[in-house]
């Protein structure tokens, strides 16, 4: 009875948390990363809750964990920690996402079923490998839905508590990343439709709890933000660092930002290889279930505000950002399989099903890239196979970056000037940080501030200067344009 439903209740959700925990703890990567992954590595172990970017981009929280995290293995287990740090986080999401479509449908093949779709995604599995914010802003996302579910599911005058720790909730996800602010409108619309007979001052005096409880879960981003300010005297310019950072402002907002339209092509179609499961099919029976009616409002709400955020939002790295999307669309796609009755054996065929896409589609997509030759790159990373890093989302054997580093560590020495461009300054930075590089080399990059005229006086000094790649969009123009290169390993000698 009763007490049956509240045993499956935890176990469901749990044993689907442990399996992917373990899954993404064998698949994780080894060693230190490319690109952001590798600069979240270095902010760790350099315990940087600030860096450079601006508020938006400095996901403080996350960092903290890390931090945290990384202290119970040995300082060589370091880069593995932190990207099994990100499956340990998806592994959360999925547990909360499997709670949810249970509680809402009392199914538990539709729980199982909803988690296996987005834990096996491309997008999903390649996240949970890599040092990355994305998997733990998921967990919040879900935490958020299943406290909205039981707000809709009880009746207001005890909802009270439920609201504040909502607020909470949202303020510890602002803390690792600000897209948690994309929510709460669509919270204050449901609390006043759920509150239409309260009084002005029982909104009053909730609205600033709840402002207090979202302050106190956001207390470590409220603290960079009060640095900021004391800096800068600012307060316009505090707030645009907080929800833009220092140079994505017009990217957010889609106003006169440049869009490269192969880019955004590239990414969308990364972003789709996650949705080449027919299972995702099932969402189209989603109408059906018997839901609380006010919880598939703001189910649908979320949905189209992530949905349409991410396919506007044109930066390099946009495919990632379909994560928040994917997860929403598994939800549904719970909410449709429990729509209909199956046999176990449909069950059991619709699970393997998943497995095999999930595994099939990305082999196949790096075979059929590889034969054809569809990827081309202005430039090559040492080591890196393009179209099998980018698809294939189990990484525990992908170690390009780690063998660049150690490649990079036999050609520099103390003095050194080394230009690379941001994907691959994460690994060297990130490895200097471990003391797998001589601590004087200087990396100059996009991050580290230098003007036109500081990186021309840095080219004419004594010192051996390098470039990893010594081509437009990856070098200052003025090296392009004055200089000529000497390969020299990995690197390349500027003369």
């Amino acid at each position: 009875g009763s007490m049956k439903r509240s045993a499956m209740a935890w176990l469901i959700p749990c044993g689907v948390a442990l399996f992917f925990m373990a899954l993404y703890g064998l698949t994780a990567q080894r060693g230190v990363s490319w690109q952001d992954s590798g600069l979240y590595q270095m902010r760790v172990l350099t315990a940087d809750l600030r860096f450079v970017f601006g508020l938006a981009l400095a996901h403080p929280l996350y960092i903290w964990m890390g931090q945290h995290f990384v202290g119970g293995f040995a300082p060589e287990q370091a880069f593995f920690a932190l990207n099994w740090m990100s499956g340990i986080g998806m592994a959360v999401a999925l547990g909360v996402l499997a709670s949810v479509v249970l509680r809402a449908t009392k199914q538990i093949w539709a729980a199982v079923v909803a988690a296996l779709l987005l834990g096996f995604s491309q997008m999903g599995w390649w996240l949970s490998t890599i040092a990355e914010v994305y998997t733990w802003s998921l967990a919040f996302l879900f935490v958020e839905i299943a406290i909205v579910l039981h707000i809709c599911s009880v009746p207001q005058q005890r909802a009270g508590r439920y609201w504040l720790l909502l607020a909470l909730v949202n303020g510890l996800h602002a803390s690792l990343h600000n897209v948690a602010l994309l929510h709460l409108p669509i919270y204050a619309a449901l609390y006043l439709a759920a509150n239409r007979a309260a009084s002005l001052r029982k909104h009053g005096v909730m609205g600033v709890c709840g402002a207090a409880c979202w302050l106190l879960g956001a207390g470590v981003l409220v603290q960079l933000f009060w640095r900021e300010w004391q800096v800068t005297h600012d307060l316009a310019a505090t707030v645009r660092s907080w929800l833009f950072g220092y140079s994505f402002e017009q990217v957010v907002l889609g106003s006169g930002n440049r869009v490269s339209f192969q880019m955004t092509l590239m990414n969308w179609a990364l972003a789709g290889v996650s949705l080449l499961n027919p299972c995702w099919l099932f969402i189209a029976w989603s109408r059906k279930p018997a839901l609380v009616p006010r919880f598939k409002g703001v189910l649908l709400a979320l949905t189209l505000v992530h949905a349409l955020f991410w396919v506007r939002y044109f930066v390099p790295d946009q495919a990632t950002f379909v994560l928040p999307t994917l997860g929403l669309l598994a939800v549904w796609a719970g909410l449709g399989y429990a729509s209909r009755t199956w046999t176990i054996r449909t069950h059991l065929l619709v699970c393997a099903l998943i497995l095999t896409c999930g595994v099939g589609v990305p082999l196949a997509g790096a075979w059929v890239l590889e034969q054809t030759q569809w990827v081309h790159r202005s430039r090559t990373l040492p080591f890196r196979e393009e179209a099998r890093y980018w698809l294939i989302p189990w990484k525990q054997q992908e170690d390009s970056a780690a063998r660049f580093a150690a490649a990079v560590a036999e050609r520099v020495r103390d003095g050194d000037i080394v230009f690379a461009d941001n994907t691959a300054a994460g690994p060297l930075v990130a490895s200097q940080a471990l003391g797998k590089l001589p601590a004087g080399v200087r990396w100059v990059t996009d991050y580290t501030g230098e003007s036109v005229a500081q990186q021309q006086a840095l080219m004419r000094e004594k010192a051996r200067v390098f470039v990893v790649s010594p081509v437009p969009g990856y070098a200052p123009h003025a090296m392009l344009k004055e200089h000529h290169f000497e390969p020299d390993g990995v690197l390349y000698r500027v003369r």
